[in-house]
C-alpha cells in the first residue's frame, strides 16, 4: 500500500480545478513561480488514484486558511504576506502552515524548496519531513546579488536542520552531497501524462509565417530577460517579423518587464503575456518555432524538458547546469553563453534558419526516460518508505 505524502511548495491551484472544481476561482498562479514542477507531481499522482494532500501559498488569499476537497485530493490554500516573512522567519505563514497540516491525514510531509514550506515542515514534530531542494543557493545569491541573501540564509538553517534531503538532478545533488557531507538522492522532476499524449502534435516542418520564439521565465535576475530582450531585438535584424513571447511572473501586459522594454525601446514584436495555466503554456511552446531559455541557474529546467519531449528546437545559456545536464551539454540543442547577447541572438537566427536540423534525435526518448511518471512515482515511494522508517 503506497503511503499518502503531504505536498507542500508552489503551485497553481487552478491547474487541479478538473478535481476539484473550486479550485478554477484562481485565475493566477502563486507570485513568484509557476511551480509546474509540483503539479505535475501531484497529477500523475491523481491520475494513478493515489490519495495526496497538498499545502501551497497565496499571496492574494483572502482568508488565512481555505480548505478544498474531494476524494483523491485535498487542498490547502494559506494566505501569505509579500513583505517581511524573511525577517521573521515565516512566522505567520508557519503558523498557519502548522493549522493546515494538524487537518490532514498523510503519512509524511513532502515539502518543496528550502524557504516557507521546508522551515514549516522542519518546526513540527507530527510527521516525518522530506525537503526536495530545487535550488542552488550558493549560485543564485552569486547571481541575484544582496537581494538573495535573507532567502540564502533561510536555506542554510534547512539544510542544516533536514535530516531527509533529496535534489531534482545530479547537479543539485552533487552540490548538496559537499554541502552536508553525505550522499543525495536524485528523483527528477515529472510531466503528466497529458504532456505524453499531445507530444507529438508538433511537425518538423512548420508553416511559413513569421518566426514564434517563446520562453517561459520570471523577471528575476537569474532569468536573463532583460538580455534575452536586447538579444531578440538583433534578431529581429534577420526576422523583422519574428514575435517573441514571454510568460511567467512579472512578464504580463503592462508589467514590470514591459516597462524596462518600452523605457529602452526593446519592445517591439514582444508579446508580454505573463503567468498562464500549465496546458496553456505548453500549447505555447508546442506551437512555437524555438524555446529559448536564457537563465544563467537552474537546477532542472522544466520548460527545456517539456520542448525536448514536444520535438521543439532550443536555445539555452549553458550557465544554467541544470539545463546543459538535461541537453547533455549540446546534443540536444544549442548552448550558449547567456551574458553575451551577440551569441545567444546568433544561435537563435541559426537555429531558425535550419529547424529541422535543430531537432535532435533522442531528445524525446531522453526526457521520457529520465521523467517518466511510473518510474519517478516509485522513487518517491522508496523514498518515502525510507523517511518513515528512519
Amino acid at each position: 500500500m503506497s503511503l499518502k505524502p503531504l505536498i507542500m511548495g508552489f503551485f497553481s491551484p487552478a491547474s487541479l480545478q478538473d478535481y476539484i472544481p473550486s479550485l478554477g476561482e484562481f485565475h493566477c498562479p502563486p507570485q513568484g513561480s509557476v511551480g509546474s514542477s509540483l503539479v505535475n507531481l501531484v497529477r500523475v499522482r491523481l491520475e494513478r488514484q493515489m490519495p495526496t494532500d497538498v499545502i501551497t501559498c497565496d499571496f492574494f488569499a483572502e482568508q488565512d486558511i481555505r480548505r478544498y476537497e474531494s476524494e483523491l485530493l485535498n487542498v490547502w490554500v494559506v494566505k501569505s504576506r509579500a513583505k517581511r516573512r524573511i525577517r521573521d522567519g515565516y512566522l505567520v505563514e508557519r503558523e498557519l502552515i502548522h493549522r493546515a497540516m494538524s487537518e490532514s491525514s498523510a503519512d509524511l510531509c513532502h515539502a518543496n524548496w528550502t524557504y516557507e514550506y521546508a522551515v514549516s515542515g522542519l518546526t513540527q514534530s507530527a510527521l516525518p519531513c522530506l525537503v526536495t531542494v530545487h535550488d542552488n543557493a550558493d549560485r543564485i545569491l552569486r547571481v541575484a546579488g544582496p537581494c538573495y541573501l535573507g532567502s540564502y540564509l533561510v536555506t542554510q538553517w534547512v539544510l542544516r536542520k533536514a535530516r531527509h534531503l533529496s535534489a531534482v538532478s545530479p547537479y543539485i545533488a552533487g552540490c548538496l552531497g559537499r554541502k552536508v557531507g553525505r550522499d543525495i538522492p536524485m528523483i527528477p522532476n515529472t510531466f503528466c501524462d497529458w504532456l505524453w499524449v499531445h507530444s507529438n502534435e508538433i511537425s518538423e516542418a512548420k508553416p511559413d509565417g513569421p518566426k514564434v520564439i517563446v520562453s517561459a521565465l520570471d523577471w528575476t535576475r537569474c532569468k536573463n530577460v532583460r538580455r534575452a530582450l536586447r538579444a531578440f531585438q538583433l534578431v529581429r535584424r534577420k526576422y523583422p517579423g519574428a514575435r517573441y513571447m514571454l510568460m511567467g511572473s512579472g512578464l504580463a501586459e503592462s508589467g514590470p518587464a514591459e516597462r524596462w522594454a518600452n523605457a529602452r525601446g526593446l519592445s517591439e514584436g514582444v508579446i508580454f503575456m505573463g503567468s498562464l495555466d500549465y496546458r496553456d503554456s505548453l500549447k505555447r511552446i508546442v506551437s512555437a518555432d524555438l524555446l529559448f531559455h536564457p537563465s544563467l541557474e537552474e537546477s532542472f529546467g522544466s520548460p527545456v524538458a517539456e520542448a525536448m519531449a514536444m520535438h521543439v528546437p532550443i536555445v539555452a545559456a549553458r550557465d544554467a547546469e541544470g539545463v546543459a545536464w538535461l541537453m547533455e551539454n549540446g546534443r540536444y540543442g544549442q548552448l550558449v553563453s547567456g551574458r553575451s547577447i551577440d551569441m545567444m541572438a546568433d544561435a537563435i537566427v541559426a537555429a531558425l534558419k535550419n529547424r529541422s536540423g535543430s531537432i535532435f534525435e533522442g531528445a524525446a526518448d531522453r526526457i521520457h526516460e529520465l521523467c517518466k511518471p511510473g518510474k519517478v512515482l516509485n522513487e518517491y515511494e522508496e523514498l518515502y518508505a525510507r523517511v518513515m522508517r528512519e
